[in-house]
């Protein structure tokens, strides 16, 4: 099925490698089904709706997979299959009309207290031991890093981040914003930074070399940071604090200030302007309840201590 003329260019549009990565073995497996289910080898201008069809069912009853796993294994057929009819392989999407698998209570995924509590403990404790070593650029590539961390904390994304300029950063004693030029949609917003943010990014500027550029963040040669970079610093972070890499994205990162200023009180309002959106559905997500929050629901109600 030329997979790797279809990674190549996910790779060429910048995905992020977890994300090709995943692509390359949902397509995988797909392909295994349908040449032990169909008998022959799988070519894209052969494959049916009906095939895919089947395919969701198996996923579904067979292999007894979550909704949630038989989406995301759609999603990437969907994702090919669209790349197959733009490119010519195939005249029409298989998978264009397939439907997904209702997912209820589903909300987006972020991090839990003690998760991003880990995250930022360890960026500090790596900023403290290279200080302590001597090891000044170590240190100080730690202390961008942790100041990457607060804002995704603060609800940019990765994107945002990434192209922050310095001139998009004010920080005062006792208040502070980033100015978000081109958010999603190529929305202006001005997001407020509390002192955990104005104390890591103050703790970066002190540390950034005048002649690293125009951008707040810089990755090698002084280039703009590219979102990949952030990704894989995250990687490394998370293992460190021993926590799940595949759970610990920007993304989530960014969900999680979502889902703290909701369970904090504030208003879905102020939480969406805060967060960029347009749709307070959207925002109103942050509302859905957690493992943990179900957990603690009923325990709760138990009789015992």
């Amino acid at each position: 099925m030329n997979i790797e003329a279809f990674l190549q260019f996910l790779q060429a549009e910048d995905r992020a490698e977890r994300t090709i990565a995943g692509y390359a073995r949902d397509l995988t497996k797909f392909l295994a089904w349908f040449e032990q289910t169909t008998g022959r080898q799988p070519q894209p201008a052969i494959v049916t709706p009906l095939d895919i069809r089947e395919y969701r069912r198996h996923l579904q009853q067979e292999k007894r997979l979550k909704p949630a796993s038989v989406n995301r294994r759609l999603a990437a057929l969907r994702v090919y299959f669209r790349w197959a009819t733009e490119t010519g392989l195939i005249a029409a999407n298989p998978a264009a009309s397939i439907k997904m698998l209702p997912q209820i209570g589903q909300g987006p995924r972020w991090l839990e207290r003690d998760e991003a509590y880990a995250l930022i403990r360890e960026a500090d404790a790596t900023i403290r031991l290279a200080k302590a070593k001597e090891l000044t650029p170590s240190a100080n590539l730690a202390t961008r890093n942790a100041a990457i961390l607060s804002l995704l904390l603060h609800g940019l994304r990765v994107s945002e981040v990434c192209a922050l300029r310095l001139e998009d950063v004010t920080i005062r004693e006792r208040s502070g914003k980033v100015v978000v030029h081109a958010g999603k949609g190529n929305k202006y917003r001005e997001v407020p930074i509390n002192v955990d943010a104005r104390q890591t990014v103050s703790a970066w500027l002190k540390v950034r070399l005048d002649d690293n550029g125009i951008y707040l963040f810089t990755g090698r040669r002084d280039q703009q940071l590219q979102p990949r970079a952030v990704q894989r610093f995250l990687d490394r972070l998370a293992r460190r604090a021993g926590l799940d890499p595949q759970k610990v994205t920007p993304h989530a990162c960014r969900h999680t200030f979502g889902k703290s200023l909701v369970d904090a009180g504030e208003s879905l309002d102020r939480v969406a302007i805060l967060m960029g959106h347009n749709d307070l559905s959207t925002t109103a997500l942050y509302t859905t309840p957690s493992r943990t929050d179900l957990a603690s629901a009923v325990e709760k109600i138990a009789w015992q201590d």
